[in-house]
């Protein structure tokens, strides 16, 4: 029974583990799929002066006054093109949202602009069909377009007629021509896009504003033969400077740029944007699951020394032949050995099994798979966890008074292994109070999830975008362009906005430029939390169904040249203090503006955030480049999007509708996160809560064995049964107590790590941490009930004899 019981909670263990490592080996470890990916080069700058005027997309701030990124112009790319002799480069942007319709089944999906030779220097296969080339990547060829390996099964049904076949993409015409090979997903962990199409393409495909000069394009490379990493930058270093300096609207003075180049075998170097997000998640979870095993690990530890107690009277006798104690605690770690090796391979394929679940908590379109390497862990892991395990009792056991092991079996004299047993014991508490309170503040969440709509009336609300930049701030237009799209049968109501309310970016987030001016808030002192800005239409909340709670919503007197105005959120007009209506406040370098109403608090979309702004539109000079609409519809959907796009185009050709989605699709796809990872915790806290019980039974049972000569002569001296009871579960209460004490400490600092995935909870709610310590109190009230009753029930005259 006891085999079997430490083979399960080590394959528990060593399982998740295994799985959370088959993440990071595709995340992370794993080469592209492509022939000789050490030839690979990634390319990125660095700037040693802050350069707004470029306009660069996902550049990331290293230092006060300096810049990194990894996107180029495609000034830069064609230059590359020209001047490249130690490497082939190839580019390609970032995958977009953007609408399909196959089939006049129109639906969301995602779209990624690359060079002509995109598939060529990478060496991707493209079967059925052909890839696309130079040729395809030049004005005037046709659209064409090659399909993603699960986009052709899921879309077309696996139909390898799919080559030659028509789609329209935004609402333009595209011929597909190829299939690419289903190993390649991709050189991030955002996944391949489901549809490619040359750059020449791009901005009908996606919808996006992508000119010659606009940074957006990412560029890698595959070293020529005879050529090193080291060459690549001296190569390519003054073609960059010149087309960036061609680029900028001004240059300042001692301006220093430096071209860098990386091996990117593993795909994109450390500016891999799909793994931000998956990255959070993989070490948040590592770090739970290395909880997880130490619990595993102290509790087969806690079982094996109990078992060592009924074991001492033959090491003593063996130590007393002559055995060497070096050779016993080799043969003892060979039993923990064996054992955790068993449960290793149980690990493996509870981690086959486990591996995709894991995949879709942590999210990202990663390949995971349990291969060799992935095995090897598997093996090292086990080989660990049996050594952690096992050490401890082997050198334990054989560190005995021989002559009182072999004259006095029952008699104990291990008073210092009683308290590194306690020590064990008091640090998985410990370990369980932290996984649990984390599982209770996401339970919590998981709890409210279902019943939230994020604050507003999801139902047949209609997202999508529009690049209104030819518009070149043409009011007129712009509203000849909304009244088209009221005057399409079945639209009941449009607004717009900067960005999109429930989609987790495109909103400006910052707590230290927003300042109240008045009121109790110190106004030199900024915001403590982080607030988010939306700039809205006029009748943004009427549309959404987003109440106003108090004060009023905005109306045609806020247009332009009207004193600055904003509408806030109830958890920032808290944080304020009073009452907000009438108070001024300033975000950033604006004017300052007039509180005039209160909304409800957006839930989905603002987890761990302090509060949102709403401004009117109409207040901001020359209209947005990237507009947001959200439209209430009655009817068929896709009937409608088709009839708006014809509206829009009538007002100007060049006016793509983009990203056509849901809204109820937006919260789903911002709530699902949570949920699973709500679940996994979960699902791993009850994990960590029975691996703990088992500990305290084991714990238990061995004080039960030490203390057997005792309780005897205590039943002897007339104690009664209840007394009996109370000595051997109280001194285990004491130490659990003390556990949950160092516990609630140390959650304390790890739960603060969840409020990226806490809705509608507080991150250390005191409920939570009240039901953790009744739960594991009462585990050990329980565990403590057996080994209690059983010596409560002795034979004072059998108890004797151990003597």
């Amino acid at each position: 029974m006891l085999a079997a019981v430490i083979i399960l909670s080590s394959a528990l263990g060593i399982g998740a583990n295994t799985a959370l490592f088959s993440v990071v080996d595709a995340a992370y470890l794993r080469k592209l799929p492509v022939p000789n990916p050490d030839r690979l080069v990634g390319l990125r700058w660095r700037s040693m002066n802050w350069r707004p005027e470029l306009g660069v997309r996902g550049a990331a701030r290293t230092t006060l006054n300096s810049m990194s990124s990894a996107v180029f112009p495609r000034r830069a790319f064609e230059a590359f093109l020209e001047g490249a002799t130690v490497l082939d480069v190839f580019a390609f942007a970032n995958r977009v949202g953007a609408s399909v319709d196959v089939d006049g089944q129109l639906d969301s999906t995602t779209v990624q602009g690359v060079s002509g030779n995109y598939f060529a220097a990478l060496g991707v296969p493209v079967v059925p069909g052909r890839p696309l080339t130079d040729a395809d990547d030049l004005e005037g060829a046709e659209p064409l377009a090659v399909v993603s390996h699960d986009a052709w099964q899921r879309r077309f049904g696996g139909d390898p007629d799919v080559v030659g076949q028509r789609i329209l993409l935004n609402g333009h015409p595209f011929t597909i021509v190829g299939v690419v090979t289903p190993e390649f997903r991709g050189t991030d962990g955002e996944g391949l896009s489901e549809f490619l199409v040359p750059l020449a393409f791009e901005t009908e495909a996606t919808g996006a504003n992508i000119t010659f000069d606009t940074w957006a394009l990412k560029i890698m490379g595959r070293l020529k033969p005879g050529f090193t990493l080291e060459q690549v930058r001296g190569n390519l270093e003054g073609a960059f400077r010149e087309a960036a300096g061609a680029t900028a609207r001004t240059r300042p003075a001692g301006d220093a740029l430096r071209l860098e180049a990386v091996s990117s075998s593993r795909g994109e170097p450390s500016y891999r944007s799909g793994l931000d997000s998956v990255g959070q998640v993989v070490w948040l979870l590592g770090a739970v699951f290395v909880v997880l095993l130490m619990v595993v690990c102290m509790t087969i530890s806690n079982l094996l020394t109990a078992r060592a107690g009924s074991r001492r009277y033959e090491i003593g006798v063996r130590l007393a032949m002559g055995a060497g104690r070096i050779r016993l605690i080799r043969q003892l770690l060979t039993e923990s050995l064996l054992l955790a090796l068993a449960g290793g391979g149980v690990g493996a394929a509870l981690a086959y099994f486990g591996k995709d679940l894991l995949g879709a908590t942590i999210g990202g379109d990663l390949d995971l798979r349990i291969d060799p390497v992935v095995l090897a862990f598997a093996l090292t892991a086990s080989i660990a966890t049996g050594l952690l395990f096992g050490l401890m009792p082997a050198v334990q056991s054989t560190r005995r008074d021989v002559y009182g092991s072999v004259q006095a079996p029952g008699r104990s004299r291990g008073h210092s292994r009683s308290r590194l047993t306690a020590a064990v014991l008091i640090a998985q508490v410990v370990l369980s109070v932290v996984i649990l309170s984390g599982a209770g503040v996401l339970v919590q969440t998981l709890g409210r999830l279902p019943d939230t709509d994020g604050g507003i009336d999801a139902s047949n609300l209609t997202v999508f975008r529009v690049n209104i930049a030819p518009l070149e701030g043409d009011t007129a237009r712009y509203g000849a362009m909304l009244d088209a799209i009221r005057a399409v049968p079945g639209v009941v109501g449009i607004t717009s906005e900067n960005a999109i309310l429930v989609g987790r970016g495109g909103s400006n987030i910052s707590g230290g430029s927003f300042r109240p001016l008045d009121g109790i808030q110190d106004p030199s002192r900024p915001w403590g939390g982080r607030v988010r800005l939306h700039r809205v239409g006029e009748d943004y909340f009427d549309v959404l169904g987003l109440p106003v709670t108090a004060g009023r919503r905005f109306g045609p007197g806020d247009g332009p040249g009207a004193p600055p105005v904003a509408i806030i959120t109830e958890g920032l007009a808290q944080g304020l203090g009073g009452n907000p209506l009438g108070r001024m406040i300033r975000y950033g370098d604006r004017s300052p503006f007039e509180i005039v109403g209160v909304v409800e608090d957006i839930g989905v979309g603002d987890i761990g955030r302090d509060g949102t702004i709403f401004m009117p539109a109409s207040q901001r000079s020359g209209g947005f480049l990237n507009a947001t609409f959200e439209m209430r519809t009655v009817g068929n959907r896709a009937a409608i999007v088709s009839a708006i796009r014809t509206a829009v185009a009538a007002i100007d050709p060049r006016l793509p509708v983009s990203y056509v989605t849901t809204a109820t699709q937006l919260i789903e796809a911002q709530v699902a996160p949570v949920r699973r990872m709500a679940l996994t915790w979960t699902l791993f806290g009850l994990l960590a809560l029975a691996l703990t019980s088992i500990g305290l039974y084991g714990l238990l049972t061995y004080s039960v064995t030490r203390r057997t000569a005792e309780i005897g002569i205590r039943m002897a001296l007339g104690a009664r049964r209840v007394h009996i009871v109370r000595s051997v579960v109280g001194r285990m209460m004491l130490l659990v107590l003390f556990g949950l004490a160092l516990g609630l400490g140390v959650s304390w600092i790890v739960d603060a790590f969840l409020r990226a995935f806490v809705y509608g909870a507080n991150v250390y709610d005191p409920a939570s941490v009240g039901v953790v310590a009744m739960v594991l109190l009462g585990v050990t009230g329980l565990a403590g009930y057996v080994p209690a009753r059983r010596a409560s029930r002795m034979d004072p005259t059998a108890a004797l004899r151990c003597e």
